[in-house]
């Protein structure tokens, strides 16, 4: 089982699909983030298991790369997108490195396609 906990600083360009700004309302925007993910993690080792897993946490870098589309319908935004979130490292700490039980795994990539509708207050 994990658990994560991800705070990412985002940055978005939104660009123009044919004449203008928009066709007809469709935009699209790539954008990048960087942040920290604070992990749990927890194995379900088996009863007859010679040394159990145990459970534990850290913190790690993290980073995401998303781009979508989007309509304009004035009031009213709905936005088709993909995510990929990287997580730079999980691990059982404080486990001892130097045991059979301590795992790490490193370089994880979390894929996610995403649609919202958003509403303007403006």
């Amino acid at each position: 089982m994990l658990r994560s906990t991800v705070a990412v600083a985002n940055v978005y360009y939104d660009f123009g699909l044919g004449e203008g700004f928009g066709y007809n309302g469709v935009s699209g925007y790539v954008g990048a983030g960087a942040g920290v993910a604070w992990n749990h993690a927890e194995v379900n080792s088996p009863v007859t298991a010679p040394i159990p897993v145990p459970t534990g946490t850290n913190v790690s870098a993290a980073a995401a790369l998303m781009t979508g589309v989007s309509y304009d319908m004035g009031t009213w935004v709905a936005d088709l997108g993909y995510r990929a979130l990287w997580i730079g490292q999980i691990n059982n700490w404080p486990t001892d490195e130097t045991t059979e039980s301590y795992y790490t795994i490193d370089n994880n990539w979390i894929h996610e396609f995403r649609g919202t509708v958003r509403y303007r207050f403006n």
